[in-house]
């Protein structure tokens, strides 16, 4: 089996997730276009519709290259952050851009 990215069934998880009352929500997406280092209008629209559901932060991969982080704050002051992708960890590809990856050090104060 394999899961699609599904916005409507994405939406009923993340009501069920609210009813835990979680402290924070994170999100973990496979997206984006392999090999290159900008985020594409899908993943952007994709980070909206989740941060409008309630997920704080999101850790993207599948590109194989490092894409940026961009950190943003709600009207409710409540600060957002995608990680579009964090590139590969380790790799012996060897196009450009994928000799290299970042990690995501995440500190969350309650």
């Amino acid at each position: 089996m394999v899961n699609v990215i599904d916005t409507l069934q994405m939406k009923s998880d993340l009501r069920l997730t609210q009813l835990y009352n979680p402290d924070i929500v994170i999100a973990n997406m496979h997206w984006g276009d392999e090999y290159v280092t900008r985020p594409n209008a899908e993943q952007k629209r994709l980070a909206s519709f989740l941060f409008r559901n309630g997920v704080r932060i999101i850790i993207g991969n599948h590109p194989h290259v490092v894409q940026p982080l961009v950190k943003n704050k709600t009207n409710n002051e409540i600060e957002t952050v995608v990680y579009y992708s964090l590139g590969n960890f380790v790799s012996n590809q060897q196009k450009i851009n994928t000799d290299g990856g970042a990690m995501a050090e995440i500190v969350i104060h309650m």
